[in-house]
């Protein structure tokens, strides 16, 4: 398959390429497979621009952060929980992350926003590729547990209402019933 850039320059593209970075990423464990894919992009970068890789835009670190409206150092602890992949860097020039990578951590931040922790938003993208009944499995335990810490602050909003209560009432200002009810009580354990 061939396509033509902004300046005319006819780029070959696999048909295969949208599988092959993530496939050679994942699988890249060895030493060979690193060099190989290594040379590929090397090959690629003398072909097309920083910002054109095989009619792809890419970023660097700093542009992947600055799309998805976070900071540099969260892109690199996602890498480093694994919850992205970091690009095998190229012997000459930036490591590029590709439109996926920035979906992906648009999708993490989407998640965290639903209450969703690191470790099950790792949960969810190990299961996007699942059937939904997983999925809903997982969302229905957050759901449980949201209902719970709702269950619990119930509890905590009367309690601080009625000290708030207690405190209003209160006609002796030297002794406050707020800091009194936070105070140890004085009972001994025998």
């Amino acid at each position: 398959m061939t396509e033509h850039d902004d300046q005319g320059v006819v780029l070959f593209i696999p048909f295969d390429f949208v599988e092959l970075p993530s496939s050679v990423i994942v699988d890249a464990r060895d030493e060979f497979m690193q060099t190989l894919y290594k040379l590929w992009l090397d090959a690629i970068f003398c072909l097309v621009s920083e910002s054109n890789y095989l009619g792809l835009y890419m970023y660097t670190i700093s542009k992947l952060a600055k799309e998805a409206n976070v900071g540099v150092e969260t892109i690199r602890f996602y890498e480093k929980k694994a919850l992205l992949q970091q690009p095998i860097k190229p012997s000459q020039g930036y490591r590029q992350y590709t439109p996926q990578a920035l979906s992906r951590v648009l999708f993490i931040k989407r998640a965290q926003l639903l209450g969703f922790t690191l470790a099950e938003i790792s949960s969810l993208l190990v299961l996007s590729n699942s059937n939904c009944e997983e999925v809903q499995s997982l969302a229905e335990h957050k759901l449980d547990v949201i209902e719970d810490k709702l269950k619990d602050l119930t509890r905590l909003k009367g309690s601080l209402q009625s000290l708030i209560s207690d405190c209003k009432n209160n006609t002796n200002e030297k002794a406050c019933p707020i800091i009194q009810s936070l105070q140890p009580s004085n009972k001994t354990n025998t």
